[in-house]
Formats: structure tokens, sequence, C-alpha cells
């Protein structure tokens, strides 16, 4: 019965080119694309995610008509730096040309800092220091492995790519420092975008501001060349929500505080 369901539902999305959520699609092909952009997609995931989305593999096929057939030589790679600064919008809600880019990094960091992975609210702070620099002090709990040393990335990086809007802050970033500390212990690391310039290291007292327990604190040094002229972290975070869809019906009580250490500002 079971086998019978996986077929119908195979069979169905292969004729419409849609897939649910939550069905197996490892190995099935669809045709996407109208004319000389048409092709076929091998799904190379094994489901699709809960927002509907597939790491897909184009893998020719052909076109109709005689048309031109594809072929990985068609497949353009980015590397994660390379991918956040051409579209930032899909992590700040505005693109390279605006304006209010560096300011929109900063909400959507403090968004990100005091909402936990478990739902839970957290305690964050952003200190403004410069026109494109400034460090965010959180409280989360970061995943260790079984040394008791953060987990790194792929690219030995203490940046967790779980928190997306960390790790897209980070690529646009000339120069990164993130501390983290768990359980006592403290490393440290300096990153050029994503890029660790060293490996963590261990660290015996915390940074000035940085966290009082657990925690993390990161300091941005962003990418003058990549910003549009006069493009500056506001002084005034008015009309920002700082706590975005996520905090809706989040238990337990946060608090976030901005501030700016700049001459004259608002502190």
């Amino acid at each position: 019965m079971g086998g019978q369901s996986g077929n119908s539902d195979r069979h169905r999305a292969e004729s419409s080119g849609r897939v649910e959520p939550g069905n197996s699609c490892e190995g099935m092909r669809l045709r996407v694309g109208r004319g000389s952009l048409c092709g076929d997609l091998l799904l190379v995931g094994r489901e699709l995610s809960r927002s509907g989305s597939v790491r897909v593999a184009l893998v020719g096929g052909g076109g109709i008509d005689g048309e031109r057939r594809y072929s990985a030589a068609d497949i353009t790679v980015l590397s994660w730096d390379e991918a956040v600064r051409k579209r930032p919008a899909m992590y700040f809600g505005v693109g390279r040309e605006h304006p209010e880019l560096p300011t929109r990094i900063v909400a959507a960091l403090m968004v990100d800092a005091l909402h936990h992975r478990d739902g839970e609210h957290g305690q964050a702070r952003v200190e403004v220091v410069g026109e494109l620099r400034f460090g965010v002090v959180d409280d989360q709990v970061r995943e260790m492995d079984g040394r008791g040393v953060p987990r790194l990335d792929h690219l030995g990086s203490l940046v967790d790519r779980r928190r997306s809007v960390q790790a897209a802050a980070t690529a646009l970033c000339a120069r990164m420092i993130i501390e983290v500390w768990v359980g006592g212990r403290g490393f440290r690391q300096e990153l050029a975008g994503m890029r660790p310039l060293a490996p963590p290291q261990e660290v015996a007292s915390r940074a000035v501001g940085g966290p009082e327990g657990n925690g993390t604190l990161a300091t941005y040094e962003l990418d003058l060349s990549y910003f549009p002229r006069g493009a500056v972290v506001a002084a005034s975070f008015e009309g920002f929500d700082m706590h975005g869809e996520w905090g809706a019906g989040r238990s337990g009580g946060g608090s976030g505080v901005v501030k700016d250490l700049r001459q004259g500002g608002a502190g």
C-alpha cells in the first residue's frame, strides 16, 4: 500500500513538475522551462524541506525539437560569500545599493541573537563603534563536538551556518572576529568574509564586553568597498522590528539593547 502511494506521488510530481514537502524525490527527473531553456532536473536530495525547496543538479536532457542540451558546464556554482553578495535582499530585505543595508544587517542580527533555536527568547546587545563597525553579544549556546570544542563548519569557521543571518552578515565583512564561550571555555577566530584566517584559538579570558556566561561576541567590520557611498549604520533604530516574525508565540522574556558608541551617538 505504501509503495503504491509512493509511486502515485512520484507520478503526479513528474506529470505536474511539483513535489509536495516530505515526499521522497531522489532520482526523479522534472521537465522545467520553455523553449531553449527547457531541460531535465535530476533531484538529488532525499526529500523536500518544509519550505518546498530542493537541491537539484542539471543533468542535460535536451530541450525540445532538437534544441540545445544542457550539462554541468552550464551551471555556475557560487561560494556562500558570492551568493550573499549577489542577493543580500534574501537575508536583509534590501539590495546592495540601498542606503539602509548596513542598518538592516544590524537589525537582522539583533533578531537572530534574541531568538534561540529552542524557541526561547534570549539576551542580546549591539554596540555600534564605527560607521560600518559594530559588535553583537548574545547568550545562545553553541553546539559542541565530543571534545568539548565548538563544532566548526566545513571551512573550519566558528561562525554557525545554522544561524544564516550571522553567516550572511559575515560574508559582507572585510573582517570579522568571533568569540564563543561554552561551559567556561572560550574560543576566538578572525575571518575575512567567511574565510578563516587561522584555526580557532582557545582563550583564557573574555574580551571586554563579551558574554558573561555561555554565548557569542561577534565583531563585524563591513566591507566598505561593497556598500554604496554614504551608507552607514543609523544612529536610531526607531521603526525597525527587533523581534521579527520569529518572536510571535515564543516563550520566555528576552531583551535587546542597541548602543551607539560613536562620537555624538545616542549611547
